[in-house]
C-alpha cells in the first residue's frame, strides 16, 4: 500500500509542479509586459526584470491554490485514464 501510495502522490506532485510552472511563468510574463510600459531614463529593462523576478514568491503564494487544484485533477485524470485508479 505503501508503493500505491508513493506512486500516485508522486504523480499528483509532478502534475502540480507542471502546472505551477506554467502558471507562474504566464503570470510573470504578463507582470514583466506591464512593468515594460514604465520603463523611462531611470527605470531600466533590468530594474524591470528585477522587479519581477524578486515579486515571483508572491506570485507562488497566489497560485499555488490553482495549480493545486488543476495538478491534483490532471495527475488524477492521467491515472484514471489509464486504469491505474481502482
Amino acid at each position: 500500500m505503501v508503493k500505491l501510495d508513493r506512486y500516485i502522490g508522486k504523480s499528483v506532485f509532478l502534475a502540480i509542479l507542471a502546472v505551477l510552472g506554467i502558471i507562474l511563468g504566464l503570470v510573470s510574463l504578463f507582470a514583466f509586459i506591464d512593468e515594460m510600459g514604465d520603463i523611462n531614463d531611470t527605470y531600466t529593462l533590468l530594474d524591470a526584470l528585477s522587479y519581477v523576478m524578486m515579486t515571483a514568491p508572491r506570485r507562488v503564494y497566489d497560485t499555488l491554490p490553482m495549480a493545486a487544484l488543476i495538478g491534483c485533477l490532471i495527475g488524477l485524470g492521467t491515472l484514471a485514464s489509464s486504469s491505474e485508479l481502482t
